[in-house]
């Protein structure tokens, strides 16, 4: 706890304070531990550390720091932004999947029977809900959604020799991960990372998109938070 402190440079003003700053700090090490143990047995695809926010619960860190808002918030954009930005990076990455697979996930999928009382659920090992999503652990055992329309899976594990067959993992498309810093711009690192990682999937180039300038340019409220569809719309009508 004190060396944390030192490290990051934290000074509390009163012992209650400290007292539930420390608190919070022995619950996140608890996490941490268990989440590191489980990545050592090959259970996780990632490891924790600690950093500037060990002290902050999770209500915290979203109040203070996370700044998307809903597209459904967006009274003048358009509603095709909004489905573009959902679907911006998912739908380039699909057509990485074998055919193949994609074939044995249609036959699998189309093969299941809907119980009665047509409420949109399937047996036999898979799901389906009423979003068009699917769950079949007889395919690919670590689980996840597919999408009825584009067939997807994405995958962070470990080893690429443990990515079931047919999944696709992006992070060599993707930039390192960056610091946000005590501005809730979330929405300018996810909409230039999403354009980033294309980029790099369609042309094998790596480039540097500028958050700030969606922070103070873009029609969001800037460090309190913006939405995908507005940024991404806001990129086009400048020729992005």
């Amino acid at each position: 706890w004190k060396i944390y402190k030192k490290y990051h440079h934290k000074n509390y003003t009163t012992a209650g304070e400290e007292k539930e700053r420390l608190g919070k700090f022995i619950d996140n090490l608890k996490l941490i531990i268990q989440a590191n143990t489980n990545f050592e047995k090959g259970l996780k695809s990632f490891n924790l550390q600690l950093n500037q926010y060990g002290d902050m619960n999770l209500e915290e860190f979203r109040a203070k720091l996370t700044g998307l808002n809903s597209d459904a918030q967006e009274e003048n954009a358009p509603a095709e932004v909004h489905a573009r930005a959902r679907r911006f990076l998912m739908d380039s990455i699909a057509k990485k999947i074998d055919k193949e697979i994609r074939k044995k996930i249609n036959k699998t999928l189309s093969g299941k029977k809907k119980r009665p009382g047509g409420s949109g659920s399937y047996s036999s090992g898979g799901s389906y809900s009423s979003g068009g999503s699917y769950s079949s652990g007889e395919l690919f055992p670590s689980g996840g959604s597919y999408s009825r329309n584009t067939l997807r899976k994405l995958s962070t594990t470990r080893a690429t020799s443990r990515l079931s067959k047919g999944a696709v993992d992006y992070r060599q498309y993707m930039q390192p991960i960056e610091n946000q810093g005590r501005c809730g711009s979330c929405y300018a690192f996810a909409v230039t990372s999403a354009i980033e990682g294309t980029f790099k999937f369609k042309k094998n180039e790596d480039i540097k998109l500028s958050k700030q300038q969606l922070v103070d340019c873009s029609p969001s409220s800037g460090c309190s938070g913006g939405t995908l569809g507005q940024t991404f719309n806001y990129i086009k009508e400048r020729g992005g």
